[in-house]
């Protein structure tokens, strides 16, 4: 109704590094067939990849978000990075499924990190990692390899009900 429209379907390689992006970035139901390189972007306002799917690997590394970063619903069936990033307002990979091994380590979130329902089947890194405000676990699944070392949790956290393994992450 808006005329709005965000399905892409990219049948290479997408690569979209040292970009800014001044405007939202919409790539809502997109589907990526190569690689796919978002690497050391700027984006200056929200961006939304929600049900996006990603069928290769995929790199956001050294990224900043400015605004809202919406992932939900996303899959990543390959190697994942998203390490360096700096969030700056709201990271969402609620219910999102990454298959493979995803690195976050060094990475800033500066408002609510919400990994709510996500899946973590081959583990993942939140080495040197900061969070300042709400970080979000709660009914997330965790798996070997698991790295929080030098991770830093200044706001609230909540592992209620996550798991490593499938056993009891941390009682309530």
């Amino acid at each position: 109704n808006n005329g709005i429209s965000y399905k892409a379907v990219f049948k290479d390689n997408a690569i979209f590094s040292n970009c800014i992006f001044k405007d939202e970035v919409l790539f809502k139901y997109t589907e990526f067939n190569g690689k796919t390189y978002f690497s050391n972007n700027n984006y200056n306002r929200s961006t939304l990849f929600k049900y996006a799917k990603f069928n290769s690997e995929v790199s956001f590394t050294g990224s900043i978000f400015t605004e809202e970063a919406n992932f939900k619903y996303t899959t990543f069936p390959q190697k994942t990075n998203f390490s360096g990033n700096q969030f700056k307002n709201n990271a969402n990979f609620k219910y999102t499924d990454f298959d493979d091994f995803i690195d976050f380590s060094d990475t800033n979130f500066n408002e609510e990190a919400n990994f709510k329902y996500t899946k973590f089947p081959k583990g993942v890194s939140f080495e040197n990692s900061v969070f300042s405000a709400l970080s979000n676990f709660k009914y997330t699944e965790f798996s070997n390899p698991l790295n929080f070392e030098g991770t830093i949790f200044n706001g609230d956290t909540d592992f209620k009900h996550a798991t490593l393994n499938g056993e009891e992450f941390i009682k309530p």
